[in-house]
């Protein structure tokens, strides 16, 4: 069994500061700071971030810096700022609504557009927060620093043996944080 360790002010980085710690009296579970979270999440009408992305595998490190605009569930804007990744250099840009991405690509000066008539798009972020509640034993295991504030940290344990599938694993510091995707693993 593997145990999971998430901030939960950075739960989706999309949150980050809506669950800023406030004092150290009356300490929240950690059920009562993802179903903040939540809450949080559904009050979101707009979000604007500047994202920096490290992907590692054997053959390269890829490293990405974007700015992030999103009216969440569909629309989104990435604009690469910085990036050693070929496929998406500098100046690439992305725009997407539920129904057309639009993509901009400065190697070879064009924009593609592509028709999604058929996508159904739901809030992952909420669908993810969720899980953990249904799926997870959630402890508080204290605090941590995200974007020099103060942040409760959640512990997640797995109610059932199985092994969590497909997750995103975030280096704070010399502390992994693991975001499972999807619903568990299934």
């Amino acid at each position: 069994m593997r145990r999971r360790r998430l901030i939960a002010a950075g739960v989706t980085g999309a949150l980050a500061g809506c669950l800023e710690k406030t004092s150290s009296a009356d300490d929240p579970s950690g059920d009562d700071l993802v179903r903040a979270a939540i809450d949080a999440r559904e009050a979101v009408n707009n979000l604007a971030a500047v994202r920096t992305m490290t992907a590692e595998t054997p053959e390269e490190t890829i490293e990405r810096r974007e700015r992030l605009f999103q009216r969440p569930p569909d629309a989104q804007r990435r604009e690469v700022l910085e990036s050693s990744d070929s496929r998406a250099p500098e100046g690439t840009v992305s725009v997407r609504t539920q129904a057309v991405t639009w993509g901009y690509y400065p190697t070879t000066g064009k924009v593609l557009e592509r028709h999604h008539p058929n996508r159904f798009v739901e809030d992952r972020t909420r669908l993810i927060l969720q899980s953990l509640l249904e799926e997870y034993d959630l402890a508080l295991d204290g605090t941590d620093t995200v974007d020099d504030r103060d942040a409760y940290v959640v512990d997640a344990t797995p109610k059932s043996d199985e092994e969590v599938g497909r997750s995103i694993e975030l280096l704070v510091g010399e502390t992994i944080y693991t975001i499972p995707l999807g619903g568990g693993g299934r």
